[in-house]
Formats: structure tokens, sequence, C-alpha cells
């Protein structure tokens, strides 16, 4: 059974008819297990709003939708636009393409899961992406290429709406493991709620949707008898409260932090393998050359590849240059604000009164475990910008 929240109306008509066809599709899948669709959202204010997510018993999905169709060029899936039926093909937000579009999210996905779901449940490692385009797409001879250098085979191409469900059991893991009915409880308290977050006055009715998803653990929270806890206590009020909201963020950023040094090893990598690629194609160039009579046309042609790729290679190391001081200046954020945070922590220990730090989850009868809870997510703008819609 599917269990679809569309937050607010895409911007994009075309997106907006896109979603609908996905929704369809798993709609068809009778035989499917319990999905959750969430579309249009940010997991935070001011975070990149996220097409759709698709929740399985064994999967979770991260899904980029793209309106058009048509032949599709992959230059590179790491960095730099992509090409479709001649025209760049970005992502959203500063995302370079779909691709980059996908990892970007799925930090911010996985950060916002983690603390409503516990390792044994899922390895949010194995959040899966899946571009799904709206017109029949005619791949070009680069992109299986492309798609086999990513490790783990997480992120995947679909030229038709209809075959997502097919693709989505192809996509399982043991790595995730949530029962149907803690799927269906979530899509349930989903529907129970109303929206908390502040929509446009353009978004009009959509402000009657569903909230945003709550924790699939949230009637043991009121079984523990703590449900009327505020989520955000004042400053000076609940002491430990804060102790704990802190600590959690906290390791949060420094989580955030470690794998952003991750996927920039991943990113060099990739970037200084084609490098080495570019470098080894010029040698052979250059040999060629060497061996072609001065004026024929061969030694021109060879001359305008060997330029082509002396272009391609200065467009490589200032990619891997703008990557390494990027990644810098993220973690000196990042750096900046844990340790403001670990101030902030040692005062609040320090004040009279203060109540021990609480622990960073709670455990329940049986040996069950309750995540604290996470911030709910906010719905998208009916202006937010679209992807590859430039």
């Amino acid at each position: 059974m599917l269990h679809a929240h569309l937050y607010a109306p895409f911007a994009n008509p075309l997106r907006q008819q896109l979603y609908e066809q996905v929704r369809a599709a798993l709609e068809a899948d009778k035989d499917g297990p319990e999905t959750l669709l969430l579309a249009n959202f940010a997991v935070e204010a001011g975070a990149s709003v996220l097409d759709a997510v698709v929740v399985r018993p064994h999967s979770i999905t991260l899904l980029v939708l793209v309106p058009g169709g048509g032949r599709l060029h992959v230059p590179a899936l790491g960095y730099g636009a992509w090409q479709l039926e001649g025209n760049a093909l970005g992502g959203a937000g500063e995302a370079d393409n779909p691709f980059e579009q996908f990892r970007e999210q799925k930090e911010a996905l996985a950060a916002w899961l983690a603390p409503q779901l516990s390792p044994e449940q899922a390895n949010l490692q194995f959040v899966s992406g899946v571009v799904v385009f709206g017109a029949p797409v005619e791949f070009g001879p680069e992109i299986e290429e492309q798609l086999s250098q990513q490790p783990g085979g997480h992120f995947q191409l679909l030229g038709d709406a209809t075959q997502l469900p097919r693709r989505l059991k192809q996509l399982a893991k043991p790595e995730v493991d949530l029962s149907e009915e803690e799927i269906t409880e979530w899509a349930q308290e989903l529907a129970e709620e109303p929206v908390t977050a502040s929509l446009p006055a353009a978004t009009g009715p959509e402000t009657s949707h569903p909230a945003a998803p709550a924790s699939p653990w949230r009637k043991m929270w009121r079984w523990l008898g703590a449900d009327d806890i505020p989520d955000d206590a004042p400053y000076g009020g609940y002491p430990a409260a804060e102790v704990a909201a802190n600590s959690a963020e906290k390791e949060r950023l420094e989580q955030a932090r470690l794998d952003g040094q991750a996927q920039l090893h991943q990113k060099l990598q990739d970037l200084e393998a084609r490098e080495a690629q570019r470098e080894r194609s010029m040698s052979q160039l250059v040999a060629q050359l060497a061996q072609a009579p001065a004026v024929t046309s061969e030694a021109q042609q060879l001359r305008e590849q060997l330029a082509l790729e002396t272009r391609e290679k200065e467009a490589l190391d200032e990619a891997i240059r703008q990557s390494r001081a990027e990644s810098a200046a993220r973690n000196q954020e990042l750096d900046a604000k844990i340790q403001q945070l670990g101030q902030l922590i040692e005062q609040l220990h320090a004040r009279p009164g203060a109540a021990p730090t609480a622990p960073a989850s709670v455990a329940a009868p049986g040996g069950a475990v309750r995540p604290p809870r996470a911030a709910a997510p906010t719905a998208a703008a009916s202006t937010a910008a679209a992807p590859g819609s430039a």
C-alpha cells in the first residue's frame, strides 16, 4: 500500500506532472510492500528541497525528478553539468548535476533520519538515489562506464517512471530493515498531525497538508510518559534538555565533517583518476604527433585533439583546487560551530541546579531504544527552484 504526502505543489508544472507519474506507478504496484512517499520538502529551514523520498522495508531512496528527455551525455558523474538533448543539465542549488545533488541531499537526509532510525534498522550509507526522467532518454555510450565507477551502485538513472517499482526492488538491501508495521505507523502519524511549518501565502490551500514525518517510535515515547516534554525547552527552563540537544547537534556536526571529508576523498579520487587518464591520452597524442608529417590533415587533427585534452586537464586541475578550497572552508565553518557548541555545553553544565545530561537514547522495556526526536522538515515553497530548469 502506498502512503503519499506532498507537502506543497511543485512550482514547475512538468515536475508536478512527473511526481504524479511516480505516485501512480507506486500505487499500481499492487504486489509491492508498504511504501511511504514524501515529496517536495526540506528536512530543515534553508536546506535544499528534496524532490521525493521513497521509504520501503529494505530501501530508502531519494528521487531526483527531471521532466525532460532525449539524448543524455554525462562527461563526468561527479562534477560539471550533464548534457540533455544538447542543453546543460545541472542540479538543485549549487550542485553541478543530478548526481552531485543526490550526494549533497543524501547527507542532509541521513542526518535527519539518523535520530529516528537505529543502526539495526538502517545503515544510512545505503540510502540510494534514482534520477527519474519525464520522457524517454537515450543514454550516451559513456554513461554505463560512469555509473560503474560509483561504489555500491546506489545511484541509477531511469527513463520511464512506470519502471520505478521494479528498480526499487533491485535497490533493496539487507542493510535497511524496516518492518511494514513501522512504515504504516509512520504514515498514520503523518496523517494525524497538523502542519507545523510556516508556508508562504502563495501555497494557499496546501497549508492543510499533513505535517512532516514524525518518528515511528512516537507511541513508545508516549508510553514512557514523556510526550508532554516540549521539543525546544526555553533557555533556563530545562537545562538537561538543552545540554542533550546541543550535544546531539555537536555530534551531528562532527559526523557531517567526517562525511564531508570522505566525500571529498572520493571526489578527489575520481578527479585524479580522470586527470591521469587525460595525461595518458595526451602522451599518446604527443607521440603520434611526433610521428605524423607536420603538414598533413592528420597532424592538424592531432594538434586540435591535444589542445582539447590540455583544456580538459586544466579544467580538472581547477575542479580539484576548488573542491579542496570548498572543503577547507566548510571544515573551518563546522569547526567553529563545534567549538561554540562545546563552549555552550560547558556553560550549561556549570549553571547552578543543572540536571545531569540526558542520554542520547532512552532504554525502553524489552531492550528497545527510543532515539531522540528529529527536527520536522519544512514544506517546500511554491517558488522553489527546480534542478535543470535553468
